[in-house]
């Protein structure tokens, strides 16, 4: 069933007071919602109307068979979204469930099945080594230690070479900021510097985009590039940080 994503909210409070005492009432869902309870009201009734609860005016709220089930369905979807930002994205608490209320009303089943099946993937496969995740939020918490290279950085970005080959030699990795005007490539990294990297995805430049130096302007020290099409322009120091893969030698000759 498709209800709106302030019903969903709703169902999911009422499911959650009712676990704790059995039933819910307009105050307490007013309260945790933090809106009027003429609101809660109107939409206790719309509830009503769709068959998803019992509630009659001033008495207290049950949820039915049909919307215990939905109302579970939407419950352990936030849990479950709550437990992988926390689990695998190192999220804080609170952050993760604000994300989580987002998140949980723009998914399809398909793409949740495949964030359950990366969880499992990551957190229960017998084939992964499981020190992946603690690693990653080593690296997570060097990069969120502001005016320091991140020491496990050193390693996998830092004391890269560039320019090098991957791919059997066949793919060129080079620093933005080595390209030449009308050389063109796609993004394969981001490297450290948390806020340097939080400003070069605000110009929605992301790994995979594919990018093409258009010129340095050397007056702000800036280069000028094309991210998909569109004209955007990255700071000298964010240049030094994003890898881009720009072909293969054949491709260059």
């Amino acid at each position: 069933m498709q209800i709106s994503n302030s019903l969903q909210d709703y169902l999911k409070i009422i499911f959650d007071l009712t676990k704790q005492k059995k039933f819910a009432r307009i105050k307490d869902i007013s309260k945790i919602k933090n809106v009027s309870m003429p609101s809660v009201t109107e939409a206790m009734r719309k509830l009503s109307k769709l068959g998803l609860i019992e509630y009659h005016a001033y008495e207290i709220i049950q949820l039915t068979e049909k919307g215990e089930g939905l109302a579970h369905y939407i419950f352990n979807i936030h849990h479950f979204l709550t437990r992988f930002l926390t689990d695998i994205l190192n999220l804080k608490p609170e952050k993760a469930e604000s994300e989580a209320c987002k998140l949980e009303h723009s998914l399809d089943i398909e793409t949740l099945e495949r964030m359950v099946l990366l969880y499992q993937y990551l957190t229960s496969c017998p084939k992964v080594d499981h020190s992946l995740v603690k690693d990653f939020k080593e690296c997570l918490a060097s990069c969120e230690r502001k005016n320091k290279m991140p020491d496990i950085c050193r390693d996998c970005f830092v004391k890269t070479r560039f320019p090098h080959y991957v791919k059997q030699g066949t793919a060129k990795h080079v620093l933005l900021k080595d390209m030449k005007p009308g050389e063109k490539g796609n993004i394969v990294m981001i490297g450290p510097h948390l806020e340097m990297r939080k400003n070069i995805l605000k110009k929605g430049i992301f790994p995979g985009n594919e990018i093409e130096m258009i010129r340095e302007d050397r007056e702000i020290k800036s280069f000028i590039v094309n991210v998909d099409g569109y004209n955007t322009s990255v700071t000298s120091n964010e240049a030094c940080i994003i890898e881009v893969e720009v072909g293969s030698q054949k491709e260059q000759s």
